[in-house]
């Protein structure tokens, strides 16, 4: 599976219309024909609540880099880059998924652990005579 991530800030005035553009306006249409489309998720920042964060779930990147060279997905993103103030794209992201519990080799249970810097610097060295 391949994550894209994009960051949007936008107007207070234009929040309304940028959420709108994902919840009920051609995102809605456009992500369903995208062959390999799982999910897309608009988040709001809590500190700043002008700034999205987009989450786009695909089950490949192949998938997605067919997505994106789609005239309407320009034709989306290009609205949204209209709506917002700055935007920037962080990436797409692959994920793995972790093997099962009976897959991961067992460790011994002691690991040795070395003073931390912090400590070293704290301790008193016996003087030279």
């Amino acid at each position: 599976m391949i994550y894209a991530i994009d960051v949007y800030t936008v107007l207070p005035r234009d929040t309304s219309a940028f959420s709108a553009a994902f919840e009920n306006g051609p995102w809605r249409r456009l992500s369903w024909q995208e062959n390999g489309h799982l999910h897309t998720a608009l988040h709001l920042r809590s500190t700043l609540p002008t700034t999205y964060l987009s989450l786009g779930i695909w089950k490949s990147e192949a998938h997605y880099l067919i997505a994106v060279a789609d005239r309407e997905f320009r034709d989306f993103l290009r609205s949204l880059k209209l709506l917002s103030t700055s935007s920037e794209c962080i990436g797409a992201f692959h994920y793995q998924c972790q093997p099962l519990s009976q897959q991961i080799p067992s460790y011994p249970s002691r690991i040795p652990v070395s003073r931390s810097v912090h400590d070293r610097a704290h301790t008193t060295l016996p003087k030279a005579s």
